[in-house]
């Protein structure tokens, strides 16, 4: 429960922002899960974010994440630095076999 009040926060972030849905999430700098389907990419005053869903498990997107940022998961979330930028991926069981996550970056 304690995922899902963050992630709505995350998207409540995003109100007044220019968002695409079904994007590619190219504004980013990492890169959306593979088998990711994009439910909201935006970005307002300098936060960028995405919600992305996928059917695979949870403990391999997390690992996917890890690898890419080169860090490992604490307090759940998978948090770095890159080019100048803050990045945060958090990653949720959404249940009936889905995997949530968001990505923001603070430019």
């Amino acid at each position: 429960m304690r995922w899902t009040t963050w992630l709505v926060s995350i998207s409540v972030v995003c109100v007044g922002c220019t968002s695409k849905v079904g994007g590619n999430g190219s504004n980013l700098d990492v890169p959306v899960y593979p088998k990711a389907k994009i439910i909201m990419s935006g970005e307002n005053q300098g936060i960028m974010g995405t919600n992305f869903e996928t059917t695979d498990p949870r403990e391999k997107v997390i690992a996917y994440y890890e690898e890419q940022l080169g860090t490992k998961q604490a307090s759940g979330a998978i948090k770095a630095s890159k080019a100048g930028h803050q990045i945060t991926v958090i990653i949720t069981d959404a249940g009936g076999g889905r995997t949530a996550g968001v990505i923001t970056e603070t430019k």
